[in-house]
């Protein structure tokens, strides 16, 4: 606040002349054709990866929140306009999958995510005891919805979650989970973990695997966790959701090869 009104202060002081706005504008005409020419020139090397450093770090900070990260704030953050940027997305793309292990996924027209790649099995990644719940949740809606045939009604899901004792009739409030509603309709769809959609016959809403599930989440891990469930049951015995994953890991091979 105070240097808000020292900078008021130093405007009042100086009042305008029209020899002032003249060299004003001259400033502003002659910074926007230094800013069009760096656009167009071709970076050095240095430059490059000075910039590529920046928009790996801005991209891993963003993450944090889950949310899909805007293009161009990426952009506007790093001060990397044009065919430069990008060039340098391209290879900040390539630094967050062979340094990081993440996959950057474009999840709308110029929206991304970070999906991790990698499976967590290494006993020395210790997590915060409020977010090995919500990926327990997680993982229980997803397994819900895929074994439901991939998609499932708000209705059924509850009753899913009631059986489990984790929601009762008119609380939903969990005292491991938290909020449940909340984490299922609000946070995991703005995280693109679950998608929410309207069903075409009925007023209640239906919920699929979102992208990041998708691209995070192995199906055989889920009928795996199913299998135990049920006292090691085959997990050929679900024959739907069976070829379902064998043809989803039929995809992954051929678009890694």
């Amino acid at each position: 606040m105070s240097q808000r009104i020292q900078k008021s202060r130093k405007c009042l002081s100086q009042p305008t002349t029209s020899s002032n706005t003249s060299q004003s504008s001259q400033n502003d005409e002659d910074h926007r054709s230094n800013t069009q020419i760096s656009h167009d020139q071709s970076l050095s090397s240095q430059e490059h990866a000075h910039h590529v450093g920046n928009v790996v770090k801005y991209i891993l900070a963003a993450d944090h929140s889950k949310i899909p990260i805007v293009r161009s704030a990426i952009s506007k953050a790093v001060n990397c306009q044009g065919k430069n940027f990008r060039a340098v997305m391209n290879s900040a793309q390539e630094v967050l999958r062979d340094v990081f292990g993440y996959k950057l996924v474009d999840v709308e027209s110029g929206k991304f995510i970070l999906c991790n790649t990698i499976k967590n099995d290494l006993p020395h990644l210790n997590f915060d005891e409020n977010v090995k719940n919500r990926y327990v949740l997680l993982f229980l809606v997803l397994t819900h919805i895929y074994m439901s045939g991939e998609v499932c009604t708000e209705g059924s899901l509850f009753d899913f979650l009631t059986k489990l004792e984790i929601i009762s009739d008119g609380n939903m409030i969990n005292e491991t989970f938290g909020n449940v509603l909340e984490l299922i309709t609000i946070q995991f769809v703005r995280e693109k973990y679950i998608k929410l959609e309207k069903s075409d016959n009925d007023d209640e809403s239906e919920l699929k695997w979102g992208i990041r599930a998708h691209e995070e989440l192995s199906v055989r891990s889920v009928m795996e966790f199913v299998s135990k469930v049920y006292d090691n049951r085959d997990i050929k015995t679900w024959p739907q959701q069976y070829e379902g994953m064998l043809q989803k890991e039929r995809m992954i091979a051929e678009e890694e090869n």
